[in-house]
């Protein structure tokens, strides 16, 4: 082929098409050194999956007019290569061609076709073709088989493609999957810190709700106290009643830790029993661990943003000023004994108070 294809043509399909050399030599070879029909044939067959892949010739074949369009061999006799030959039921062949005078060649495609499955089906094959523009050329002699080490070869190269394709498929599988965990990664870990914001805002805005519930019951229960006294004494009170009844500043810490639960009993002791139960027990937990460990600071301290605070012990305002007596201060934050060492025995004196508040309570 490379023989055969005229070098001055192959340059212009080259550099003027842009077509690759193997291409172009297939081309003249088919187009019988006719650049005209070269580029006819390139049209036609650019869409064949072997369009860019060599042209292999059969043994023998060493000018276009020796194979067909596709590059298989052309008997130079006129006739059917002997395999068709030795296919052909000889019966059949003799009945067609002597017995109805078709053609030979024409006699043996039809049987051929056919499988040899009898002269009518033979005749109705030729009737079907008649008009087919090759009816009359000989079948095409069949490829030449591989060698067996041609053939493992092959099934060797195959099976390294094969392979590599997989493991690049796979390359790219895993690629995609890493890249959707650190996108799925990323997205949940976005998703929990706005979950632990949108909380703490609801938690913040509770404790904030809970407080203004608070002054406003203390303020209900002023009105209330304010009543009883004009029904008892049949006018207001004085103008000191309340500075003296609520003036704990004056009070030693152990009277004042004493005064604020007895408010916390009466406040809510109705409204809120359990709630307040659960705020004592904290409480005692808080002032115990203070009373055990004096000098250990981690049981000196209290976060304020911490959820057992904020459930517990925040929405019972005087509970506050409970800690605020054993020696515990606001730091903003927090809660903290801000000396080296607890009050014990403040802590001790809280906790008695408290067991006596919870058995009244029960």
């Amino acid at each position: 082929v490379v023989d055969f294809a005229d070098s001055r043509k192959v340059e212009v399909l080259f550099e003027g098409r842009g077509c690759p050399v193997v291409v172009a030599e297939k081309a003249l070879w088919f187009g019988n050194n006719n650049l005209k029909k070269a580029e006819e044939w390139i049209a036609e067959h650019e869409n064949d999956p072997d369009f860019k892949e060599p042209l292999r010739l059969p043994e023998g074949a060493t000018t276009p007019m020796d194979v067909d369009e596709h590059g298989q061999l052309v008997p130079e006799s006129g006739e059917n290569p002997q395999n068709v030959k030795d296919m052909v039921n000889k019966d059949m062949l003799k009945e067609l061609t002597e017995g109805m005078g078709f053609p030979l060649v024409r006699a043996e495609k039809a049987l051929y076709y056919s499988d040899n499955a009898g002269v009518e089906n033979a005749v109705q094959w030729l009737g079907e073709h008649e008009n087919d523009e090759d009816i009359d050329k000989p079948l095409p002699a069949p490829k030449p088989q591989m060698s067996k080490e041609e053939a493992q070869t092959k099934a060797l190269e195959l099976q390294k493609k094969l392979r590599e394709d997989r493991m690049e498929r796979e390359k790219k599988e895993a690629r995609e999957k890493e890249k959707a965990r650190i996108e799925n990664t990323k997205l949940m870990q976005e998703t929990q810190a706005h979950l632990a914001e949108e909380k703490r805002k609801r938690e913040m805005e509770e404790m904030q709700r809970e407080r203004e519930d608070h002054v406003r019951h203390r303020q209900e229960l002023r009105e209330k106290m304010v009543e009883d006294y004009r029904r008892r004494f049949g006018r207001d009170p004085p103008a000191d009643y309340f500075e003296k009844s609520t003036d704990v500043g004056q009070m030693k810490p152990k009277e004042a830790i004493a005064y604020h639960l007895r408010n916390l009993k009466k406040e809510y002791k109705e409204s809120n029993l359990q709630g307040l139960m659960t705020c004592l027990k904290t409480l005692r937990i808080y002032l115990q661990n203070a009373h055990d460990h004096p000098t250990e600071r981690k049981y000196h301290k209290i976060n304020k943003s911490n959820k057992a605070f904020i459930e517990r012990v925040a929405p019972f305002g005087e509970a506050i000023e409970v800690l605020e007596n054993c020696g515990f201060s606001d730091t903003g934050s927090g809660l903290e004994i801000t000396n080296s060492v607890a009050d014990t025995w403040l802590c001790a004196q809280a906790v008695k108070f408290i067991d006596v508040t919870m058995q009244q309570l029960h």
